[in-house]
């Protein structure tokens, strides 16, 4: 059997090396490459103004899902315990970790769930709020932790979310982010 495998093998090294020098040569001095693709730049998005803002938050149901720093603060100053942190979220105070806001125009209706603010035993709370824009940008008054009116930059908003922020102590921006939710 072994001479019988010895001259297919044979066999098929001469079919291999007559097969592949039959091959035609290219010659790539007629080839033209195709045209380069031109991928178009997408247009500049258009500056969102306060008009914008406030349209997004029309009928939208946006809850508190972030608090934190740029730079690493030690937040909670009346304890011995010096801390460094940016993600601040574990002293937002419980009660509002819950609340939902349905925004109209310039009111919010605070949905408190589960969680009510001490003395504050309502399903829901209402208030005011206002967006305003000047040269230096766009400016919400919002609420603080107590429900009081306070004066935020607005950082950013799409859609779905936005951003206040706040000048802070140590040289800090404190940021609240508030999603959109169902």
């Amino acid at each position: 059997m072994r001479p019988r495998l010895r001259f297919f093998g044979l066999v098929l090294v001469v079919l291999t090396v007559l097969v592949s020098s039959c091959g035609k040569e290219l010659s790539l001095e007629l080839y033209e490459p195709p045209p380069p693709v031109v991928v178009p730049e997408p247009p500049e998005p258009e500056p969102l103004n306060a008009e914008d803002l406030k349209n997004i938050l029309i009928d939208g149901r946006f809850q508190l899902r972030a608090f934190y720093s740029d730079i690493p603060v030690d937040y909670n100053t009346s304890d011995a315990e010096v801390k460094e942190e940016t993600d601040l979220w574990d002293y937002v105070i419980y009660y509002l970790k819950d609340d939902v806001n349905l925004f109209h125009e310039g009111e919010v209706q605070i949905a408190q769930n589960a969680n009510k603010a001490p003395g504050q035993s309502a399903d829901t709370l209402t208030k005011t709020y206002l967006i305003e824009e000047n040269s230096e940008g766009i400016f919400m008054t919002f609420l603080d932790y107590q429900y009081n009116p306070l004066v935020y930059r607005v950082h950013e908003f799409t859609d779905s979310y936005f951003i206040l922020s706040i000048e802070w102590e140590q040289g800090a921006t404190l940021f609240s982010r508030f999603e959109l939710v169902e």
